[in-house]
C-alpha cells in the first residue's frame, strides 16, 4: 500500500489527520534545515517521519534529488523519542512499499546529539585518540568531572601566577 500525500497510514489502516500548513512547510522545504519546536502532542514526530521519508524521494524536482537512508540526520532529546522517530519512519517506509529503505532505519542518523557525537567519535576514534570503546558519562559522573576541571582550572591559574612571576623577575630574585 502507498501512502498518500498529507496523510500518514497508521496501524490497523487508520488515516492520520492531514498535516497543517506549518507541518506541512517543514515537510516541504526539503533543500537546508529545518528546526521543529512544538510541545507534547502537536504533531512534531509526526512532521519529522513525513520530512525524513520526503527526503528519499524523488520529487521529480530538478534542484532536487532523492537522499539515502544514511544521509538524513534526525536529532531528538530523548533516546526514547529518537527510537519513535526510527519506528515510525521505518513503518511509513515498510506501508510505502520501501522495503530496503524501511530495513536500513537501524543505520540511519536518527538519535540525540549525544547519539551522534558517541557516533561520529566512535568512526573516528583512532584520529580523536580516543578510546573507541568510551560511553557518554552519566549526571554523577558528569558533576564529579565538572568539579575536578573546575579544581584543576583553578590551580592552574595560581601557577600561572608563579610562573609569570619567574618570567617577569627571574629565578634568582624570586627564590634568591
Amino acid at each position: 500500500m502507498r501512502v498518500l500525500p498529507g496523510a500518514t497510514v497508521l496501524r490497523g489502516g487508520a488515516m492520520s489527520f492531514p498535516l497543517d500548513d506549518e507541518q506541512r512547510a517543514a515537510v516541504e522545504a526539503l533543500e537546508g534545515r529545518v528546526l521543529i519546536v512544538a510541545g507534547a502532542g502537536s504533531g512534531k514526530t509526526r512532521t519529522l517521519t513525513e520530512r525524513f521519508a520526503a527526503g528519499l524521494d524523488d520529487h521529480s524536482n530538478e534542484n532536487w534529488s532523492a537522499a539515502g537512508v544514511d544521509e538524513v540526520l534526525a536529532i531528538t532529546f530523548t533516546d526514547k523519542a529518537a527510537g519513535e522517530l526510527a519506528a515510525r519512519v521505518r513503518r511509513a517506509l515498510y506501508q510505502a512499499g520501501r522495503v530496503d529503505d524501511a530495513r536500513a532505519i537501524d543505520g540511519a542518523w536518527v538519535s540525540t546529539i549525544h547519539g551522534l557525537c558517541s557516533r561520529i567519535l566512535r568512526r573516528h576514534a583512532l584520529e580523536a585518540g580516543i578510546d573507541p570503546s568510551f560511553r557518554v558519562a552519566n549526571r554523577i559522573e558528569a558533576a564529579r568531572l565538572e568539579r575536578d576541571a573546575f579544581d584543576e582550572a583553578c590551580l592552574w591559574h595560581r601557577e600561572r601566577d608563579a610562573f609569570g612571576l619567574l618570567g617577569e623577575y627571574g629565578i634568582d630574585a624570586v627564590f634568591g
